[in-house]
């Protein structure tokens, strides 16, 4: 996922290694690069040829030209390059071409999307390069709170009397270098109160520094249909049965298989051993945030409806025109009724034949089609 620290790893180890080539090259944030300008790819290609060869004082135009001075260059040299937040199939045979490289040569590449670097023309040679993979995995407890600690407090441990607030924070994060990175700068110099009241707050936000960086994890997913599978998992369907969910979206036309493939690839989703769907709790607010942005103050009009906001919906009879799902805790509804009657008004979904009802009790679900 987004700000795990795969281009702080790539980094560190370019620092450690590139004196041991020929030549070397570390290019980063390639994704943006090309998506900025037109000619973007250019000059990617360009600061490659010229970091593992003499710069060209020929204006070169065409991408294919730079893709072949690329291969010849890396087919003569030793070269240790890093190719850092890569996206596409494109982005990387454009990169690397595929004639091959030098002997001992080492490409580093990171991704949020796992499949590409095999998909790509080296590995379609006959001659296929060594490939290993390393998923950057979250900080253990002990490393997350020496970062946060570092960040908020100039040191490894937190300081007296935000021992508690500090592991609550920690916990919140989920070993997340990012989070834990920007919220112990968010929270340096502030007292324990400012703390305490910090998680509430950042649940709320909807433009918060790591929700911008989850985004562009999200915003990256190549389909329309992947995008809107990924926010009825964040909304609905995370600790839920894969299979059933497979069922329940599949019903309504999502295409969720390779959907489910894209999204546990770039970082975004996981499987329990129990086959349950589970995501990185800053994920899941990510996408939740991107649901209520369709519209911030009123749940009903939103297209998923979820937690407290789905017996608020019911309770007051709101219409429900732009509603694809809404889920219901059973649990929550024995605890309200703890407190006193309560009467959901069904007629809300008259106006919409909704397209599920997921009814949670612990983990079962029920459906409820076209109610």
């Amino acid at each position: 996922m987004g700000g795990i620290g795969k281009t702080s790893l790539a980094k560190y180890v370019y620092a450690l290694h590139s004196h041991e080539f020929d030549t070397s090259s570390f290019v980063e944030d390639i994704n943006r690069k090309f998506d900025e300008k037109s000619n973007g790819m250019l000059d990617v290609q360009k600061q490659l040829y010229n970091d593992i060869s003499k710069p060209s004082s020929v204006q070169v135009l065409d991408d294919s030209i730079y893709t072949s001075m690329i291969e010849n260059a890396v087919a003569r040299k030793k070269v240790f390059l890093v190719l850092d937040d890569i996206s596409s199939i494109d982005q990387l045979d454009a990169l690397l071409g595929s004639k091959g490289f030098h002997p001992g040569s080492t490409i580093l590449i990171t991704t949020k999307d796992a499949w590409l670097t095999q998909s790509s023309s080296p590995f379609k040679t006959n001659i296929k390069p060594k490939y290993a993979e390393h998923k950057v995995k979250g900080l253990s407890t002990i490393d997350s709170q020496k970062l946060l600690c570092y960040h908020a407090f100039m040191c490894n441990d937190p300081k007296a009397g935000y021992e508690e607030v500090s592991g609550k924070l920690v916990k919140y994060c989920e070993g997340h270098p990012m989070a834990l990175k920007v919220l112990g700068r968010s929270l340096h110099n502030r007292d324990v109160t400012y703390w305490e009241g910090y998680i509430d707050r950042l649940k709320k936000e909807n433009h918060s520094p790591i929700n911008t960086i989850l985004r562009m994890s999200f915003d990256s997913l190549p389909s329309e249909n992947d995008k809107e599978l990924f926010k009825h998992i964040a909304c609905i369907f995370v600790g839920m049965d894969r299979y059933v969910t497979i069922t329940i979206l599949e019903a309504c036309d999502i295409e969720t298989r390779s959907g489910i493939t894209n999204l546990i690839d770039r970082g975004l989703l996981s499987i329990r051993w129990n086959k349950e769907l589970a995501m990185h709790q800053l994920v899941q607010e990510m996408g939740r945030f991107v649901v209520r942005e369709e519209s911030l103050y009123n749940p009903w009009e939103r297209s998923r409806i979820w937690g407290h906001e789905s017996f608020r919906v019911l309770k007051q009879k709101k219409s429900m025109e732009n509603a694809l799902g809404l889920t219901l805790d059973m649990r929550m509804l024995e605890k309200k009724k703890l407190h006193g009657s309560l009467e959901l008004k069904t007629d809300a979904l008259k106006a919409k034949a909704i397209d599920w009802i997921v009814l949670k009790r612990q983990k079962v679900a029920w459906i409820v089609e076209d109610s």
